[in-house]
């Protein structure tokens, strides 16, 4: 039996991580951890654990003692905030003597910060939505950019999700808090979603490369309808991409299109909430590092089929 822990269990990329595991790999042993079992997330674990803020200085030692305690095989952080600071931690793809799953340097490096993101697509000759850093530019220039784009989308150049993103039209829509920091805010051209949104998760795996294109519709942040989809121009997109990186990964990739040109705004440098979704439909990317980090040396078909489509909805459990 091999031991895996997840982390931020009560979240739904941890519990899409856990049912992926639960689905194709019976001889696993799943352990979750949380900041408290206020959350579901003890459902999806033989037993959870409870370990503090990332922030926190003793977040490490404590992950590395409970993971001794365990024997643990393979560590797959789940929350962003974790993932960071075991980044910071990492060698080799190991927190001292533990494998890790899902903290990929060179990704990271380009996703974490979004205006990074979007200087590195615009470095390779891919066309990006206009952006700028807020501290480099005044409210007379503020005023002229949203007089030719007529919206900007507002937002923080670290962390991911809808909180703290703005859509503004005039310049007192910029919230005083941007202004008290403003070299941790970018503004961005709006591009309406008309032609829907997109989402691409990529896996680059011992140099083969798989990928799948899904139109989505987000609520609260989180994909809860998608439809798998095959663009021509987001095949080039994502393929230009992969051929710039240098080291295997796991990452989506979030655009819309313009005038038919798919513009990203931003690349997740992890695995993504869709997970067990696509897993379902026939993109075992997740199960198959499992696989190889773990040396199960198990084989994986990748046979999911444009128009198939996945809806998201809540359940309830009763104890």
């Amino acid at each position: 039996m091999k031991n895996i822990l997840i982390t931020g269990i009560g979240g739904d990329l941890g519990q899409s991580i856990s049912r992926v595991i639960s689905d194709e790999f019976q001889e696993i042993n799943i352990y979750g951890s949380d900041l408290n079992n206020l959350n579901s997330g003890n459902l999806f674990c033989d037993e959870i654990y409870f370990l503090p803020f990332a922030s926190d200085s003793n977040y490490i030692s404590n992950l590395v003692d409970l993971m001794n305690k365990l024997k643990i095989d393979l560590l797959i952080p789940s929350t962003e905030q974790e993932q960071s600071k075991i980044l910071t931690n990492l060698k080799n793809n190991k927190l001292q003597n533990f494998d890790v799953l899902g903290c990929f340097p060179e990704i990271y490096s380009i996703g974490r910060d979004k205006l990074v993101t979007i200087e590195w697509l615009s470095d390779k000759g891919i066309q990006v939505p206009y952006t700028k850093l807020i501290s480099n530019i005044d409210k007379e220039n503020i005023v002229r950019i949203l007089n030719k784009y007529k919206k900007l989308i507002l937002k923080k150049r670290e962390g991911s999700g809808s909180r703290e993103i703005f859509i503004i039209e005039k310049l007192s829509e910029i919230p005083k808090q941007v202004y008290e920091e403003p070299s941790k805010w970018i503004i961005q051209e709006f591009i309406p979603n008309d032609s829907g949104e997109y989402t691409i998760a990529v896996s680059v795996l011992n140099n083969n490369s798989n990928y799948i294109q899904f139109k989505r519709i987000l609520n609260y942040g989180s994909t809860s309808h998608a439809e798998v989809i095959n663009n021509k121009e987001i095949n080039n997109l994502v393929k230009k991409i992969i051929n710039n990186l240098n080291y295997d990964a796991a990452f989506n990739i979030q655009l819309r299109l313009k005038n038919g040109v798919p513009m990203i705004f931003e690349i997740n440098p992890r695995f993504s909430s869709t997970v067990y979704a696509r897993h379902l439909m026939g993109f075992p990317d997740l199960a198959e590092w499992i696989s190889y980090r773990l040396e199960k040396k198990k084989n994986f078909k990748y046979n999911f089929k444009i128009g198939s489509k996945f809806y998201r909805y809540f359940a309830y459990e009763i104890r």
